[in-house]
């Protein structure tokens, strides 16, 4: 499927690539699956959610639930 996508060049400030980077991360996707997933997702916004984007929306909020759980005994210190 992807041998079907012709690859593209992005350039960008190293500061945005660290933030993309790391919400790569948090998220589990892809450097690329990231920024695709972002891109769509601001053609969406203007649009009433679907199903789907509201299962991406709950994985996000549980994502960060579980960065912020891990954060507590931190504070708590």
């Amino acid at each position: 499927m992807s041998r079907d996508i012709a690859p593209f060049g992005l350039r960008m400030q190293p500061e945005l690539k660290e933030k993309v980077i790391k919400a790569a991360k948090d998220s589990g996707r892809s450097l690329n699956a990231e920024i695709c997933h972002r891109l769509e997702k601001t053609f969406s916004d203007s649009e009433l959610d679907s199903e789907g984007d509201l299962a991406d929306q709950m994985q996000e909020l549980r994502q960060r639930l579980e960065r912020l759980e891990k954060l507590v005994p931190q504070i708590q210190k």
